[in-house]
């Protein structure tokens, strides 16, 4: 007889617990181990929250991002959408972004962006 078990945790929080009733009973003579088979995130923890929200763009106003899981291109598209100048393209040698703009931006605020 073949003892495998498969465990299935989803869920939306970073953290993920189960409970089993009735419990999953294992031979006490016989050796088992346990894998991490996959990890699939599907980008839903955020990198953009509240609190981290805002691109204060000087004399222009501020962007306000929703809530989500956000990559660089759609951080730029918004931007743009109230300073086309703006600019933002990742740096894959020092694995940060480049940000441009004909503007002065803010990042000093706490609710600044700038923090990713």
């Amino acid at each position: 007889m073949n003892d495998t078990f498969t465990l299935t945790l989803s869920g939306v929080s970073s953290n993920l617990e189960a409970h089993f009733f009735p419990a999953i009973e294992l031979n006490p003579n016989k050796r088992y181990s346990l894998a991490l088979v996959e990890l699939l995130t599907f980008n839903s923890i955020p990198n953009i929250d509240v609190g981290c929200n805002k691109l204060h763009i000087v004399n222009i106003g501020d962007i306000v991002y929703s809530t989500g899981s956000y990559e660089i291109d759609s951080i730029e598209k918004i931007a743009q959408q109230t300073d086309p100048s703006v600019s933002i393209k990742p740096d894959t040698v020092t694995l940060r972004s480049r940000l441009y703009s004909d503007h002065a931006i803010d990042f000093r605020p706490d609710d600044s962006i700038g923090r990713l």
